[in-house]
């Protein structure tokens, strides 16, 4: 059981001995280490852990994007663990030990800006994205809002994004170009706009997968 230790300065975190200090909602805390089980995991605990490690592996490269644009709506929650949740509950199949994440069911970034539909286009023969959309402010949204593109790459592990692409909702399109380790794998794109001040954020819209610089697919 952890104890909250009173006149603490500083931030203090971390393993002394037995003892694991951490920081909760600004208040320092102490807790034994937790004795290793000697038993082995059930089946139940070895799929949770497979599902644990995956997503976290999945959304670590975007852990600092997730969770400021969360932090506008909800300080209380960081936005890795709402992403991760979300996805635990329903971008998760498959049976262990094959489990796999349904990207179309992923959400990332949330916020209340307006998200208007998007085209993307895959240009046959070339290494570029691009896309189209409405500048659509009749509801929460502004000319100078800036574009964000996430792009994943499983075949890599890892995503693709620019925080500052200098991309504005009123342009209406734009091309981007696939990072070179990206070429000739199956790609994930999520496009989002987020304020120019950076205080809010639309939530994410899942575009589908993109093939290699030689395949052309249209999704709105």
């Amino acid at each position: 059981m952890a104890q909250l230790i009173s006149g603490c300065n500083g931030p203090i975190s971390g393993k002394v001995g037995n003892l694991i200090y951490y920081i909760s909602k600004g208040k320092c805390y102490v807790r034994n280490m937790p004795k290793p089980s000697t038993n082995p995991p059930t089946e139940k605990q070895l799929i949770q852990r497979a599902k644990f490690g995956m997503v976290m592996h999945f959304l670590s490269p975007v852990s600092v994007l997730l969770n400021e644009s969360y932090r506008k709506i909800n300080r209380k929650k960081a936005g890795m663990q709402v992403a991760a949740k979300q996805i635990f509950a329903e971008a998760i199949t498959g049976e262990y030990p094959q489990l796999k994440i349904d990207f179309s069911r992923v959400r990332l970034i949330r916020g209340n800006l307006a998200s208007p539909h998007f085209t993307l286009m895959k240009a046959t023969g070339t290494a570029q994205l691009n896309f189209n959309w409405r500048a659509d402010m009749q509801f929460n949204g502004s000319s100078a809002d800036e574009l964000l593109v996430l792009i994943y790459c499983s075949s890599v592990s890892d995503f693709w994004y620019t925080p500052d692409l200098r991309i504005r909702r009123s342009e209406e399109a734009c091309s981007i170009q696939i990072p070179p380790a990206f070429v000739g794998h199956e790609l994930q794109v999520w496009l989002a706009f987020r304020s120019e001040n950076h205080r809010s954020y639309s939530g994410s819209l899942y575009m589908g997968k993109c093939f290699n610089a030689d395949d052309h697919e249209n999704k709105t």
